[in-house]
């Protein structure tokens, strides 16, 4: 069941045996796979170029403007908010009064409070 693919001859496995010993010999020569002799080094180099900078900046920019403008909008709406609610209170409080000036000379007009 085990049928070899290949035949080789024993002169193939000698010269093959010749090759990579040839290669391993030229591999640990370049110090290749070996860190620790003092010889490796890694260089990562990260290029944004010019332009990507030049992007993300302006992005980041035009980000702290926009959150700028929205707090200045949100606080002139609140403030606008506030001062509607102060004008309605003060409406409600005159109305309030009128009714009590009207009441004072006219008791009979006063609705009768319910008994619930």
């Amino acid at each position: 069941m085990n049928e070899p693919l290949a035949e080789a001859t024993l002169t193939d496995v000698i010269n093959a045996t010749i090759r990579l010993s040839a290669a391993t010999e030229r591999l640990e020569r370049s110090g290749i796979g070996h860190p620790a002799n003092g010889n490796s080094s890694t260089r990562i180099v990260i290029s944004a170029g010019g332009i990507g900078i030049w992007v993300c900046a302006m992005c980041c920019i035009l980000m702290l403007v926009i959150g700028l403008m929205l707090s200045m909008f949100a606080a002139h709406k609140f403030i606008d908010q506030t001062a509607d609610i102060r004008e309605l209170r003060r409406e409600s409080q005159t109305l309030k009064d009128y009714l009590a000036a009207i009441y004072a000379q006219a008791p009979h007009l006063k609705p009768k409070e319910s008994e619930e």
